[in-house]
């Protein structure tokens, strides 16, 4: 499932702001909630995997997905109270924003039980 927040824009998703503070700029991994879905279409902005530009809203989105944990909550953390932010992200099974740091975790745990004959 993928999930794009921004704010103050009428077509781009809200980040919702009043979820609990765990980092200085108030929004994580863990209460990252789009409050409204972004309408533009990814596809069609230029950039790479990790980063793309929102000719409408003239905004860097970044995803979330591509980059490491640490890289992530660097990106939210430096967002600041009512800030613009633009994400892009991949929820797993459970909810949980996929980075890569767990996507590459998900992998290991894939081939550990693979070589030791085990389900994962």
């Amino acid at each position: 499932m993928q999930h794009r927040a921004r704010a103050r824009h009428p077509a781009c998703p809200l980040l919702d702001t009043a979820a609990p503070a765990r980092s200085p700029g108030g929004v994580n991994l863990y209460t990252l909630r789009v409050a409204e879905p972004c309408a533009e279409n990814w596809d069609t902005m230029p950039g790479d995997a990790r980063a793309r530009h929102c000719d409408r809203c003239r905004l860097h989105v970044l995803n979330l997905s591509e980059l490491t944990r640490d890289e992530a909550e660097a990106a939210l953390s430096q967002r600041t109270p009512g800030g613009r932010l633009c994400v892009r992200y991949t929820l797993d099974a459970r909810g949980k924003v996929v980075t890569r740091t767990s996507e590459r975790a998900r992998l290991v745990d894939l081939l550990r039980a693979m070589q030791s004959g085990g389900a994962p």
